[in-house]
Formats: C-alpha cells, sequence, structure tokens
C-alpha cells in the first residue's frame, strides 16, 4: 500500500474531478495534498481511496483522463489542411499514399458500442467501394440519364416561367390602368326660385377633427351654400361633450340651433347631428340682413331674399320609432348608436340618417337589407300619413346603379359591404315604395363620375375612384313641377371633403 500510495496524480485528478489535468507530476500524496489546493478540500488520503477500491491502483494505468470535448474544425482550418495535405502529396508523394494507407478511423465513443460502429462503417465502407466499381463501369449511361432528366426539367419549368412573366406584364399594364382618372360628366343646374330652402347633408367621420383641425373649411361652406339646414353623419361625441360643441357652433354659426344624437352603448361612434335655421334669430338675422345692405349698397330686394330663405322647424325628434329592442341583439344596439334625427317643418319633413354599414365581415347584412330597411320604409310611410312629404338624407352606406361605382364589375365587390347585390336590391326596392332619388331624377342616370366617397387607405381620391354612398331621397309628389314644396336642384361638392366623403345639397322651392 505504501508504494502505491505514489500514484500518478494528472491521471487521479483528470479522472475523479475533472480539473486541472497534467499540473501535477507524479509526487508522493502527502507532498501534493501540500502542494495542491485542489487535494487539501479532500481530507482523506490517497492510498484510503485506493484501500477502498474507488480507483483500484492495478486499474490507475488504464484510467483516461476526462478532456474537454472537441470542437469542429472551422472552414478555414479544414481548408488549410486540405492545402497543407496537398503539398505535403506534391513534395513527397510516396510518403503521402503511405499516410494513407496506415489511416485508422477514429473511434467516436468507448467500448463494445464503439467497435460495433467502427465495424458497421468498414461494412458500409466496403459496399460504397462495390457500388462505386458498378458506377464507373457504366459511367456513359448515368451521364446520359442525368443529362435527360435536367432536360425535362428545364422543359417542364418553361411554361412556368411563361406563365409567370405574363402575370408580371399584366401586373404592369394594370398599374398603368388604374391611374386613369375618372371623367365627370357635365350636369346642367336649374335657375334658382327667389323663395327657396337648401339642405345639406355631410359625413364628416367625427366633428372634433372638423371644428379643431379645419375649422375653415366647415366656414367656407357655410359662406358659399348658404344652407338653411345641414345634417351632419359620423359625429362621434359623447353625451357630455354636447355642451362644449353647442356653443362652438353658436358662436362661429350664430343663428342655427344644434340637436345632438350621440351612440350611448360605444362612445365616440356613429352619431348625428344637424344644424337648423330657428325662427327666434330671424329678427336677429333681419337686422344683419339691413346692416350688410347699409355697409355693401346691397338693395332691399336682395335682403328680403335672404330673409325669406328661412324655414323655421316646428319640431325635432331623435330615433326610428318603428324599430325597437324586441327585433333582435343587433337592433338593440342600433338604436342606441344614435343614427336618426326628424326635423318637421310646416309643409314637409326631413329624416337626417347615418344608416348601419354592413360590416367587413357582412356580419350586419342580414339585419340591413331584411330589417332596418323595411323599418325605414314603415317609417317614412308613418310621417307621410300626417299629409307633408318626407325627404331621406345622409350616408345610406349603399351605391345604387352601376355609375355609382368606379370600377362596377370588380370581383371584390359582391362581397364588399356598401355593394353587394343585397343592398343595392334593397334600396331599389326602397325607391319603388313611393320614392325618388334627386340626384339621378334631376341628373339622369347616366350621369358619371359623381361620387361623394373615396377610399382614404387606396388613396383613390386624386383619381376620382370612389362612390355615391350619399343620397337626398324624396317622396314623389316633391318632384313634380305643379307642386310646392318643389326639389329644384341637387349637388354633390367633392370641394368640400372632410376625410373621405363629400357634402351634399338638395334645394327645395318653397
Amino acid at each position: 500500500q505504501a508504494e502505491a500510495a505514489t500514484i500518478n496524480l494528472t491521471r487521479v485528478l483528470s479522472a475523479a474531478l475533472g480539473v486541472f489535468p497534467y499540473v501535477l507530476s507524479s509526487v508522493p500524496v502527502g507532498n501534493a495534498l501540500q502542494v495542491s489546493p485542489v487535494l487539501n478540500i479532500f481530507r482523506r488520503p490517497f492510498h484510503l481511496c485506493s484501500s477502498n477500491l474507488l480507483v483500484p491502483p492495478h486499474r490507475l494505468d488504464s484510467v483516461l483522463p476526462r478532456m474537454p470535448p472537441r470542437r469542429k474544425a472551422s472552414a478555414g482550418l479544414k481548408a488549410k489542411k486540405s492545402a497543407e495535405d496537398g503539398l505535403k502529396g506534391q513534395e513527397n508523394p510516396e510518403e503521402a499514399a503511405a499516410d494513407e494507407e496506415t489511416k485508422v478511423p477514429q473511434k467516436r465513443g468507448r467500448g463494445r458500442a464503439a467497435k460495433e460502429k467502427v465495424g458497421k462503417d468498414q461494412i458500409a465502407d466496403n459496399k460504397g467501394d462495390t457500388q462505386d466499381e458498378k458506377k464507373q463501369a457504366e459511367p456513359e449511361k448515368v451521364t446520359k440519364k442525368r443529362g435527360k432528366k435536367e432536360t425535362d426539367t428545364a422543359e417542364s419549368d418553361k411554361p412556368k416561367k411563361k406563365a409567370k412573366d405574363e402575370q408580371e406584364t399584366n401586373k404592369k399594364e394594370k398599374v398603368v390602368q388604374e391611374k386613369v382618372a375618372i371623367e365627370k360628366s357635365d350636369i346642367k343646374h336649374a335657375e334658382l326660385p327667389s323663395k327657396r330652402y337648401k339642405i345639406v347633408s355631410w359625413n364628416v367621420t367625427t366633428i372634433r377633427s372638423l371644428m379643431k383641425k379645419n375649422p375653415e373649411l366647415l366656414k367656407k361652406l357655410m359662406e358659399q351654400e348658404q344652407p338653411d339646414l345641414i345634417c351632419f353623419q359620423e359625429t362621434k361625441l359623447k353625451q357630455e361633450e354636447h355642451d362644449e360643441y353647442e356653443e362652438m357652433l353658436k358662436s362661429q354659426f350664430p343663428g342655427y340651433e344644434a340637436h345632438f344624437s350621440s351612440s350611448l352603448s360605444n362612445k365616440s361612434y356613429a352619431g348625428t347631428l344637424v344644424l337648423v335655421r330657428s325662427s327666434k334669430d330671424k329678427a336677429t338675422a333681419q337686422k344683419q340682413t339691413k346692416m350688410d345692405s347699409f355697409f355693401k349698397g346691397k338693395d332691399s330686394k336682395s335682403a328680403k331674399k335672404d330673409e325669406e330663405t328661412a324655414c323655421p322647424p316646428l319640431k325635432v325628434t331623435f330615433g326610428l320609432s318603428t324599430l325597437s329592442k324586441d327585433d333582435g341583439e343587433i337592433a338593440a344596439e342600433v338604436i342606441q348608436e344614435g343614427r336618426t334625427i326628424t326635423v318637421e317643418f310646416e309643409s314637409f319633413f326631413v329624416v337626417a340618417t347615418y344608416v348601419p354599414n354592413s360590416g367587413e365581415k357582412l356580419q350586419r347584412l342580414e339585419f340591413r337589407t331584411k330589417l332596418w330597411d323595411r323599418k325605414v320604409v314603415e317609417y317614412l310611410k308613418k310621417l307621410e300619413a300626417s299629409g307633408k312629404p318626407v325627404i331621406w338624407c345622409g350616408d345610406l352606406n349603399v351605391a345604387h346603379l352601376d355609375n355609382d361605382i368606379w370600377n362596377v364589375g370588380a370581383k371584390h365587390l359582391v362581397k364588399s359591404a356598401g355593394t353587394t347585390p343585397e343592398e343595392r336590391d334593397s334600396f331599389s326596392k326602397i325607391l319603388e315604395e313611393g320614392y325618388v332619388d334627386c340626384f339621378r331624377h334631376l341628373h339622369g342616370e347616366d350621369a358619371k363620375g359623381w361620387f361623394s366617397y373615396w377610399s382614404v387607405r387606396a388613396g383613390n381620391r386624386p383619381w376620382n375612384r370612389g362612390l355615391r354612398l350619399d343620397y337626398f331621397v324624396a317622396s314623389k309628389s316633391l318632384c313634380s313641377q305643379d307642386s310646392l314644396p318643389r326639389v329644384v336642384d341637387a349637388d354633390i361638392h367633392d370641394e368640400f371633403v372632410a376625410i373621405d366623403h363629400a357634402a351634399i345639397s338638395l334645394t327645395l322651392a318653397v
């Protein structure tokens, strides 16, 4: 045991601890415990380890050190080594051949499994040699087969490449065609009577943005068109904001009353608003007209015209009375979205509406065509039963005729809200109930390029690629030449676009 105490510490450290290989030479155990701080941790002497047969003395020579795993040589080292081997072969070809013959395959792993793996590898190598010999025996045949296969592949790829080139060419041609702007046809406007009433409808896609970021646009519209009634859709106001915007509108446009209908369920969504000239401000408007005529040299006849354009409202009501919560879940939601305001005048009604959109996935299409449109007709008939004609206006969210669509015939239109066959047919049925599309009545179905909506996402506004989604629909009695009130003019003001909708107007002779 004393003789066995002198051991090769390098192998013991490497095998037992896996650290510090080849640090110490073969020294007695006692000296090693004093020299090595690592061995000082283990208080038991190494001769006890050998006596307890943890590492038997007669097997110390066969214990292999635990070396760290070998890293794979990089591509640079492999290239360098292959270059060196090539130089060596060129300098001493005989030595290089001898090295190749004496080279022994490296073992991966230990024990019997590794030996078996080496044996299998050798068998596979022998099979590979046999196959190589067969391949060398028929080199020309293989070459011919490969050449034929490559030729077949190239020929099969030709139609695919040709089709791909044709698709790219068609895409380029399509882009060029899409850049052609849609021209507007000429429409004629009748001479306006001396006594008239003008209504403007405008989807502003949030009144907040229009009033605070672009107030000059609304002022210009009011000065140029001088409407007696202006109906806004998609105001997106909250109930608590009504007072603030009422004061703002009164300060900018004196002589008008503001009536709000905002969404109760989903704040900052949908909503409508009407600004109407009121009778109580008629005296103020008359005084202002007289002052203008004094300073600007305006004659009394013209002043009288301005004074008589105001038609006082009798009553303002909210909602669609024919639609109830019992009509379904969607109906209960729509009722709370503030979509309808009705203004009653002495000789007619104006129903300002923001019609529900069918949705991107057409989730409201059935409600829209089978319930909402039917309830609207019932409501209009109910108002007409009082003996007054009706004007239904706003963003009605439907492109009725082919000339109301810039890209009629496109495949996606049948699945897009506002252009589905169901919505267009349903609007036709509404008109068949005794109502008239005022723009088409005055300017004909052949009027082209007159749109009221352009997609901002697609950038369609500069090219006039749009849809006509905003309407004035009136009772047939309002379109008779001998009746009063009577529809005399309808227009689309595409110079007044808030975000994606243009303002539209209707003029009545009263």
